[in-house]
This record gives C-alpha cells, structure tokens and sequence, in this order.
C-alpha cells in the first residue's frame, strides 16, 4: 500500500474520488468508501493534509482510444476547458484547467522513452486566476471536453469525449499506482495509444485550425457520435 499513497492522494485531489460522495459506476466499480475521513481502498487520510500533498503525485498512465461510446449512454460527465503555457520542445509543460468549478495548475514532465511514469505537480488555484490566464496567456492552445468516470475491476477509466476543433476523437485514461501494475481492460476500450505523442492534450491544442491527429477520426459518424454526448443534459 505504501506504493500506492500518492497515487491515491492525487485522485482525491483531483476529484476522481471525492470526499463524502460516493463513486456512481454501472460496472464492476472500484470500491470508494467515505466517513468523515476519505477512505479509498482501504486507505485512510485526513482530509486537511490531502492539499498539502498535491506536489508528490507523480503520473503514471496508460492512454486508449474508445471503440464503443455506448458506455457513456446514462452517464454524466464534468466539463473541462485547459489551456496551455508557451514551452521549449521536451521540457515540462505548464497547464492550467478548469473542471466544473475547480481549476488547478498543473506542471507536467515530458515522458521519455517507453515508460509510464513521468514527474506531474498539480495545485488548486483560485477559480478567477484560471480563466484569467486562460483567456490572457494561453492563446489557441486550449482543450475542451468532457470527463466521464467509468469504475472497472478495481481502477476508474476517465473517459474524455472531445469538443470543438477536436470534435470526434475519444480517449481513455487509467492512472496507475506502480508502472508494472496489470491493468484488466474493458471490452469498450480499443487501440492503446500510451506512447503516441499525437494523442497527448498538449499536442492536441498546438493542433492548428482544427483536425484530429490520425485519419479516420474526421468520418461524419465519428463526430455525430461525439457531438450527441457533448450535447446530452448533465454533460454541460
């Protein structure tokens, strides 16, 4: 479990488990329980030192492409706007995001070579201050989308339905405790694209005047599909 500590700290942070609310999943859900401390897979932290340890997360992630959007059919989703800070090619990048009404600034290592792992400091930031650098200091180079949570076995998917100049394209993310952790895939997911640099958000917003990064993506039935999600009550 030791292993696990920042890992499951950050999902609290970030809201992929939440304090006194419990995880909503059609499948086999990862198991969250709540008291008046937040209990997630049996580990027990104080909530007032959780915001403290924001900058010990360190990401590991493995990325998919989603073959069966009926998954999200029922679901709600959180909405997310994030722009990028201008950064010299290889270096961290610089992220601001704005999810429901919280917004955090996140410092994000380049990945190198195959591995998983890759150094990541997020803090939460003032609501206003987000869309102040968003709107002032990030350009074009801004995601839209929206997150949906999906437990399967013991892990939650994020499943993020694109908007926009990125209309069409749907992703996956599993986060991860240790980088050699066997991670059990549901028959929804597709083609994993963990080492694709072209799927990352950063790449994704440097895209100029819209498209999607592979082809097959700009097919009319791809974006219908996307756009009937981003469209449903609840998504919004």
């Amino acid at each position: 479990m030791r292993g696990q500590r920042p890992y499951l700290e950050k999902q609290i942070l970030r809201g992929v488990v939440q304090r006194d609310a419990t995880l909503s999943c059609k499948d086999d859900a990862a198991p969250a329980v709540h008291t008046a401390h937040t209990v997630v897979h049996g580990y027990n932290r104080a909530p007032e030192v959780l915001q403290s340890l924001a900058s010990m997360a360190r990401e590991i992630e493995r990325k998919f492409l989603v073959r069966d959007t009926r998954i999200l059919d029922g679901r709600t989703g959180d909405r997310i706007v994030q722009g990028y800070l201008a950064k010299e090619p290889g270096e961290m990048s610089t992220r601001v995001r704005i999810r429901a009404e919280r917004a955090f600034l996140t410092l994000k290592a380049a990945r190198h070579g195959f591995s998983l792992a890759r150094d990541e400091f997020e803090y939460p930031i003032p609501l206003a201050d987000a869309r102040q650098i968003l709107a002032l200091h990030c350009a074009d180079r801004i995601v839209r989308k929206t997150r949906y949570l999906i437990g399967f076995a013991a892990f939650v998917f994020e499943v993020d339905v694109f908007e926009g100049r990125h209309s069409g394209l749907i992703l996956a993310e599993a986060e991860l405790p240790h980088e050699n952790t066997a991670l059990p895939l549901p028959p929804w997911i597709g083609e994993e694209v963990t080492h694709d640099r072209r799927y990352g958000n950063f790449s994704l917003a440097l895209l100029e005047g819209g498209g999607l990064p592979a082809d097959g993506w700009s097919m009319p039935e791809a974006r219908a599909a996307a756009s009937s999600l981003v469209s449903r009550p609840g998504s919004q």
